[in-house]
C-alpha cells in the first residue's frame, strides 16, 4: 500500500495493533489453562496430521525451511517469503517447534518480540524486497518498547516532538523503529498471532477456549530443544551458550592432546591439512606451485606441520579465552538477575563483558573464514573448480586463488561454490549474516549424497567451527530489546574492545613466531611410514613393537617442538597449565602369552593402549639411556624448564551411575568403549544408532546445521557439540 499522510499509516497501525492484542489476550488465556493438553495432543499426531492442521491455520504455508533463503537464491520478490522465514511446514511439523512458539508467544508480550521480528526479516532487506517508506516520513518513528495496550503499541512519534526529547537518539540504538519496519513488526505479528491462535483451537477442537473458567495452570517444564528465535529474548539461554563454547573448547582440548598423544591421529591430521593446502592447486597456466619441485619439498612439509601445530595451539587460547569469558558472563547475570528490566538499560559492566565475547566472536570468526576461503578450494572434490594466480616469485608465501572462468558444475555444485564466494566477502556477510550462510552451507549439505560428497570431513570441521561462532552470536543479538543497541554500542567502543580482543591475540603471536626449521620438520616428516600405528588391528608382537615405535618418533617431535616454543617463550600459562593437567598414555610393552595357562572363551587379552600415571616424570619404560630416545610423559619432563608444573596423580575411581539400555543402545557402548584383543576388532557406528544410546541415558539431542549437533543431559554438567 502506498501512504500519502501520516494519518493514514496511524490509522493502519492501530488497527493491526488492535488485533495483534485480540489475537494474544485469547492466545495467552488458551496457553496458560491448556498447554500441558496441546503439547500431549500434538505428540501423538503423526506427521501427516500436523501438516493438515499447519496447512488449515496458514494456506498455502511454504513447505521448505527457511522460504527466505531459497526466494533470496532465485531472486524471488515476494515480500511474504521474507516476513516470516520461520515458518514452514517442514520446520514446525517437527514435533516441538510449533510447541515452543506457542510456549514463548503466549506467555510474553508482543512487544518482547517486535526487534527480533523485523530482524528476522535480514534477507528481505538486502534484496531490497523489505522497503522503508518514502523519505516524507523519515521525521517520525514508531515506538514498542514498555507499550501494553493496543491503544500506544506501535504508537508514532514525531523525531521533533519536545515531549520526547529522546526520540533521535532511540531511533539510532534502534529502541525505536523507522515507520516501514514498524509497520511490517505489526503485520507480522498480526498474522504470527493469528496462526498460533488458530492451530490452538484446532488441536483442542472439542474443548471451548473461549471460557476462561478453567484455573490457570503451572508452566510445563522446559522443551528442548529451546531455539532462541522461539523463546522469549529477554531471557538469553546462557545454558545454551556457554554449551556451545563450552563443548568446543573441550574439542579443541582433546584434538591438540591427539596430536601429542595419537601418532595416528598426528599423520591423518597432517595428511589433512596437507590435501587442502591451496599450494596444491594449478595456477592460470597449468604450472605447479614451486614448493611442490623435489628441491623444495622440505619447505613445502614445513609449512604444513608448522601450520598443524600453530593452529592446535592458538585455538586452545581462542576458545580458552572465550570459555573464561562466558563464565565470568554467567556468573555476572546472576549477580545482576534482580536489575535486569526490559525498560531499562543494561547494568554497564555487565553489558561491556557481553559487547566484549561478541567482539571477540566476531573477530575470531574471521580467522576460521580464511580457513576456509583457502581450504575450499584446495580440497579434493572442489579443486578442479579453482585455480591458482602464479606467484611473483618463488620466495613469496603470497597465495591468490580464484574460481575458475567458465567452470560449470551442476545446479547444487553452482550453488554451493556461490555461497563459499558469498563467505569471502565481508560486506555480504554483514547484510545476510552469517548465521544464514552458514545455515544454507549446511543445508546444502545435508541435500544428497553428491553435495555431501564434494565437502570433505576437513572442510566440514571448519564449517562445524564457524556454526558455534555463528549460532553463539546469534544468541547474543537475540538479547531483545537490549540487542538492538549492541552494534552501535559496539562502534563506539571500538577502541576499548578491540584493546580487550588485543590481549587474547597478544598470547597467540608468539605461536607465529616460531619457524619449525631443520630437525623438527624432518622429525614430524610421515616419509617412510614413520607415524604407521596400526592401534586398529589385532594384538601381536608385531603392531605393539610398531605403535611403540611410532610413539617414540612422535615423543621425540614434540620434545623438539617444546624446546622451539618455550625458548621463543612463547607457551602462555593457559597452554602450560593444560599440558601439565594431562599425562601421556603409551602402549606397554608386548609379553608373550603363557602356554601353560587354558583360558576360557570368555576371557580377553589385556587392553594394548592403556594410561600411566606415576608420581616422577619419569615413564615406567625407564630413564632414557644413552641409545635411548627420550619420550614426551605430558609436559613434565626434566629436560624442559616447566617449573611448578604438579603430575597428575590417577583419582580414586567415583561410583558411576547405571543406566539400562535396550541392545541397540547397549552394540553402541560396546563399539565406543571396545576393547582390544587378540580376537576382536572396532566397529563402526550409525549416527542415528549413536544418538539413540545418547537419549536413552539421559542425553537430549538438538540438530544445529549441517553435521553439528548438540548433545546436552540437563541434569548435569555433561554437554557434547558433534
Amino acid at each position: 500500500m502506498t501512504y500519502t499522510t501520516i494519518d493514514q499509516i496511524q490509522t493502519d497501525a492501530q488497527n493491526l495493533a488492535t488485533a495483534i492484542f485480540k489475537h494474544w489476550n485469547s492466545l495467552s488465556n488458551i496457553i496458560r489453562r491448556h498447554e500441558s493438553t496441546i503439547r500431549t495432543r500434538w505428540e501423538k499426531k503423526t506427521k501427516t496430521k500436523r501438516e493438515g492442521i499447519l496447512l488449515t491455520a496458514w494456506p498455502n504455508m511454504p513447505v521448505s525451511r527457511r522460504p527466505d533463503i531459497q526466494a533470496f537464491i532465485s531472486n524471488n520478490r515476494s515480500k511474504e517469503l521474507y516476513m516470516w522465514p520461520q515458518i514452514s511446514v517442514e520446520d514446525l511439523s517437527k514435533s516441538n517447534l510449533l510447541l515452543l512458539l506457542l510456549n514463548s508467544r503466549g506467555r510474553n508480550e508482543p512487544m518482547v518480540f517486535a526487534r527480533a521480528d523485523i530482524d528476522a526479516c535480514r534477507l528481505g532487506k538486502a534484496s531490497k524486497t523489505v522497503v522503508p517508506l518514502a523519505a516524507a516520513f523519515d521525521g517520525y518513528m514508531m515506538i514498542f518498547a514498555d507499550r501494553h495496550k493496543p491503544a500506544n503499541y506501535g504508537e508514532i512519534v514525531a523525531l521533533n516532538d519536545p515531549r520526547h526529547p529522546y526520540a533521535s537518539s532511540w531511533l539510532q540504538d534502534k529502541r525505536g523503529y523507522h515507520l516501514g519496519e514498524g509497520l511490517d513488526v505489526l503485520r507480522i505479528q498480526d498474522r504470527l498471532y493469528h496462526f498460533l491462535l488458530d492451530c490452538c483451537k484446532i488441536i483442542l477442537h472439542d474443548i471451548s477456549t473461549e471460557q476462561s473458567t478453567i484455573l490457570i495452570q503451572p508452566e510445563p517444564p522446559l522443551l528442548l530443544p529451546h531455539g532462541s528465535s522461539k523463546q522469549s529474548p529477554a531471557n538469553i539461554d546462557f545454558d545454551r551458550l556457554e554449551a556451545f563454547i563450552t563443548a568446543h573448547f573441550t574439542a579443541v582440548e582433546d584434538h591438540l592432546w591427539a596430536l601429542r598423544e595419537d601418532p595416528g591421529y598426528y599423520a591423518d591430521t597432517v595428511l589433512d591439512f596437507k590435501e587442502h593446502d591451496p599450494v596444491l592447486l594449478l595456477d592460470t597456466n597449468g604450472d605447479n606451485h614451486p614448493l611442490l619441485r623435489k628441491d623444495r619439498e622440505q619447505l613445502f612439509w614445513k609449512r604444513i606441520i608448522k601450520t598443524v601445530c600453530t593452529d592446535s595451539l592458538v585455538d586452545l587460547e581462542v576458545w580458552g579465552s572465550m570459555h573464561h569469558q562466558i563464565g565470568e558472563l554467567r556468573h555476572m547475570k546472576e549477580i545482576y538477575s534482580d536489575r535486569i528490566d526490559p525498560t531499562k538499560c543494561l547494568p554497564s559492566d555487565y553489558a561491556l563483558a557481553i559487547y566484549k565475547l561478541r567482539f571477540h566472536l566476531l573477530t575470531f570468526s574471521l580467522r576460521t573464514i580464511g580457513h576456509l576461503k583457502n581450504s575450499i578450494p584446495a580440497s579434493p572434490f572442489l579443486r578442479r573448480y579453482w585455480e591458482r594466480l602464479p606467484p611473483r616469485n618463488d620466495a613469496t608465501d603470497e597465495i591468490i586463488v580464484q574460481y575458475k572462468p567458465g567452470t560449470k558444475g551442476d545446479e547444487i555444485l553452482d550453488t554451493l561454490q556461490i555461497w563459499v564466494l558469498n563467505l569471502c566477502n565481508a560486506e555480504y556477510v554483514r547484510k545476510v549474516g552469517l548465521d544464514t550462510i552458514v545455515e544454507e552451507l549446511g543445508r546444502l549439505s545435508d541435500l544428497d549424497s553428491k553435495s555431501r560428497d564434494c565437502i570433505s570431513s576437513f572442510v566440514a570441521r571448519k564449517i562445524s567451527e564457524l556454526s558455534i561462532f555463528a549460532q553463539c552470536i546469534h544468541e547474543i543479538d537475540c538479547y531483545f530489546p537490549w540487542a538492538a543497541t549492541f552494534e552501535n554500542e559496539i562502534r563506539q567502543r571500538q577502541e576499548t574492545l578491540a584493546e580487550d580482543c588485543g590481549k587474547t591475540e597478544a598470547t597467540i603471536n608468539p605461536y607465529f613466531e616460531c619457524q619449525y626449521d631443520g630437525h623438527i620438520t624432518i622429525l614430524g616428516d610421515l616419509s617412510g611410514g614413520r607415524f604407521k600405528y596400526p592401534s586398529h588391528k589385532n594384538r601381536s608382537k608385531i603392531h605393539v613393537e610398531e605403535m611403540r615405535s611410532a610413539e617414540d618418533k612422535l615423543d621425540e617431535f614434540w620434545l623438539a617442538v617444546d624446546e622451539e616454543l618455550i625458548g621463543k617463550n612463547a607457551y602462555s600459562t593457559r597452554c602450560r597449565q593444560f599440558f601439565a593437567s594431562r599425562t601421556l598414555r603409551r602402549t606397554t610393552a608386548w609379553v608373550e602369552p603363557s602356554k601353560t595357562i587354558t583360558r576360557s572363551p570368555s576371557t580377553v587379552d589385556e587392553p594394548i593402549f592403556e594410561p600411566h600415571f606415576h608420581s616422577d616424570p619419569c615413564s615406567e619404560r625407564g630413564q632414557p639411556t644413552k641409545n635411548t630416545k627420550p619420550k614426551t610423559h605430558g609436559m613434565a619432563r626434566p629436560t624442559l624448564p616447566l617449573e611448578n608444573l604438579a603430575i597428575p596423580i590417577m583419582p580414586e575411581l567415583d561410583t558411576q551411575p547405571i543406566f539400562k539400555v535396550d541392545r541397540r543402545a547397549l552394540r553402541v557402548f560396546k563399539t565406543i568403549f571396545f576393547t582390544p584383543s587378540a580376537s576382536s576388532q572396532p566397529g563402526e557406528i550409525a549416527w542415528a544408532d549413536f544418538v539413540h544410546a545418547l537419549c536413552s541415558t539421559g542425553f537430549s539431542a538438538e540438530k544445529l546445521y549441517g553435521s553439528v549437533w548438540k548433545l546436552s543431559r540437563k541434569t548435569e554438567e555433561w554437554r557434547l557439540l558433534l
